[in-house]
C-alpha cells in the first residue's frame, strides 16, 4: 500500500505542475500532505523519468509541456 500512496503522489504531483497557475513548493507539499522536502525529492524523480521541471521568476514551478522521452 505504501508504493501505491507512493504513484499516486506522483501522478498527483504531474497534474498539479500541469494545471495553471505555476505553484510554489510551500503549496504543491501542502496539496500532497508532504514536506517540502520530499516534494523536492518527487520532483527530482520526475526530472529523472524525463520530465522537464520548470522554475519561474517568482520561485513556482510548473511542467513544461513536453513528452518525456523513454530509452529503451
Amino acid at each position: 500500500m505504501h508504493n501505491q500512496n507512493r504513484i499516486l503522489r506522483v501522478f498527483k504531483l504531474i497534474t498539479l505542475l500541469k494545471t495553471f497557475p505555476a505553484k510554489t513548493i510551500k503549496r504543491l507539499s501542502q496539496s500532497l500532505e508532504i514536506s517540502e522536502r520530499s516534494c523536492y525529492r518527487y520532483m527530482d524523480l520526475l526530472a529523472e523519468l524525463g520530465f522537464q521541471v520548470g522554475k519561474d521568476q517568482h520561485n513556482k514551478f510548473f511542467l513544461q509541456d513536453q513528452v518525456p522521452y523513454f530509452d529503451e
